[in-house]
């Protein structure tokens, strides 16, 4: 008989259920999953420069939004494990602990989270666990581009023209039947106190009138494209910026990966 096999997702800026490659091969491929975000202290400390890398709004919406996954989870019967501290241990230790076989997580180009990625990879390696990344947070794969790198557009109108020529936007990854968690403690996630940030006075002139999750967001896309059918005048509309129905305002859900792009 072979052993059981836990899988840890570790969800970074992906934080849905619905279109996510990662949560889905996960729950595909494991008889225990363990669904993990962490809040590095590090992403909350001020810049050389004296400024917050984030700020109290971003960290707000991020905050909503793995509460929102976290509800998500529970009503799938499983919950949302989330830590405070840095993922190169943590991660480690979640491994260690449960006798995970592997790590899901969407793949990241950044200096910092690349950096980060590679310590858990080699600390994984040292308990035979193995690393698998998802490219999760763009319309077109990166595998679909129709050139090298090399060859990459220096102006974004051609890039997109060549792209929806010669490109395709891949289906939606099904939702998959969700699989049991090991008993474990799930954690609290935090308030913007305890990752030292402070609440701000919300500017009279702010528009998003959204929150952070799948479900707000889902609602804001079904109001601006379906509803009020906006999309036909967005050219018109889109340099106004500030103004509700001016554009999506979809941003911070696809920074925040609550939606798919």
């Amino acid at each position: 008989m072979s052993e059981l096999k836990t899988i840890l997702v570790w969800f970074k800026s992906d934080l849905r259920l619905a279109d996510n490659e990662t949560w889905y091969h996960a729950c595909q491929d494991g008889d225990f999953v363990i669904p993990v975000f962490i809040f590095d202290p590090r992403q909350f400390q001020p810049l050389p420069l004296g400024f917050n890398r984030v700020g109290a709004f971003r960290a707000q919406f991020l905050i909503e939004s793995v509460l929102a996954l976290k509800q998500n989870l529970v009503s799938q019967e499983s919950d949302l494990i989330v830590r405070i501290g840095e993922p190169e241990f943590i991660i480690n230790q979640l491994a260690t602990d449960y006798r995970v076989s592997a790590v899901y997580t969407a793949r990241e180009i950044t200096y910092d989270e690349v950096s980060i990625t590679n310590k858990i990879e080699h600390r994984l390696n040292q308990l035979s666990a193995s690393l698998r990344q998802f490219w999760t947070s763009t319309l077109i794969h990166e595998e679909d581009i129709p050139w090298p790198i090399q060859r990459l557009p220096d102006l974004f109108t051609q890039f997109r023209k060549e792209v929806e020529s010669e490109s395709a936007v891949r289906s939606v990854f099904p939702f998959p039947k969700t699989k049991p968690l090991p008993e474990i403690d799930p954690g609290l996630i935090p308030g913007l106190e305890e990752l030292g940030l402070t609440h701000n006075t919300e500017d009279g002139r702010s528009v998003l009138d959204y929150g952070g999750g799948e479900e707000k967001v889902w609602w804001r896309l079904n109001e601006y494209v379906w509803k009020k059918d906006l999309l036909q005048h967005y050219k018109e509309t889109r340099n106004g910026l500030i103004g509700t129905d001016y554009s999506s305002k979809l941003s911070p859900a696809l920074a925040h990966g609550c939606i798919s792009p």
